[in-house]
């Protein structure tokens, strides 16, 4: 608080907290902030299975249970998905190695949102085959896993939107 500063809310943060501090600085203006909780999840109360490559746990965290919030990473992750899917068949048919490590890489992320570990390791692997210039067959097999897990979570997430 020496460098000026009022208060803080630590990360993660929850929208509620943020919101009420922001309320006790803000309070002196003519603006008010809106505290009413946002919708909690209901429909997305994760109807996947122990068999499901999904598992939306750390999204639903990591949204405070936002089914608006929530809807919004499923959708992007099914709006981009198809396109990335294609760029990877694409790029390893026509074997530009560096451009196809480029969207596996970006799409870690997106694993990590939808509670895919095991596909997001997959990624990992296939990029360091990439970088070590392994078995393009070994690479394939990889891909073809990455690209199966990565389907079956899209039709998993349909669901949710």
């Amino acid at each position: 608080f020496d460098a000026g500063m009022n208060a803080f809310v630590p990360k993660p943060f929850r929208r509620i907290e943020l919101l009420t501090t922001l309320r006790t600085y803000y309070s002196n203006s003519q603006k008010s902030i809106n505290l009413k909780e946002p919708k909690v999840v209901s429909k997305i109360d994760v109807a996947v299975n122990e068999d499901s490559i999904t598992d939306l746990d750390f999204l639903i965290n990591f949204c405070d249970s936002d089914e608006l919030r929530i809807k919004k990473y499923i959708e992007m992750y099914l709006d981009l998905t198809p396109k990335n899917i294609e760029k990877i068949t694409s790029y390893f048919k026509n074997e530009n190695y560096k451009a196809l490590s480029l969207v596996i890489h970006s799409m870690k992320a997106h694993y990590n949102f939808m509670g895919m570990a095991s596909t997001r390791i997959l990624a990992n692997e296939i990029e360091e085959l990439i970088i070590n210039e392994k078995d393009p067959n070994l690479i394939n097999e990889k891909i073809d896993l990455l690209i199966k897990n990565t389907s079956i979570s899209v039709k998993e997430l349909t669901q949710f939107t």
